[in-house]
């Protein structure tokens, strides 16, 4: 059998736990595939400047791991509010396409990353 989560280290941080420690206990207990998400709003809080650090670590451990990532893009990922949009995005659009090109550059040569999941309804741009 083969088992997989989403995790989500704004969910964490709901729940006011360490990111890392819960994490590692998933993979310490078995699981080997994962779904992280790329949340546009924490990893480009200002216009052009990226803040990975996060993300870097939880593919750099899933590797340690041997685990696989399908990695979440785009603005609508899990958790709520549905979209995950920075504040200073003014052409909604043309900056995601922008983000995205980043992001897929940065990681698709990543030893972990399995595939990339393009938000739902990527062509949307209602909301």
């Amino acid at each position: 059998m083969e088992l997989g989560v989403s995790f989500s280290t704004k969910y964490a941080d709901e729940l006011g736990i360490e990111w890392q420690d819960a994490y590692t206990a998933l993979l310490d207990v078995g699981i080997d595939k994962f779904r992280l998400m790329s949340y546009w709003d924490i990893h480009e809080p200002k216009k052009d400047k990226y803040v990975f650090d996060t993300l870097d670590q939880q593919m750099d451990i899933a590797e340690d791991y041997g685990a696989k990532v399908t990695l979440a893009l785009g603005q609508r990922q899990p958790r709520w509010p549905e979209c995950h949009i920075p504040s200073w995005v003014k052409n909604r659009h043309q900056q995601l396409l922008e983000y995205l090109e980043v992001v897929v550059k940065r990681y698709r040569n990543h030893p972990a990353l399995d595939s990339f999941q393009l938000e739902n309804e990527a062509a949307n741009r209602l909301f």
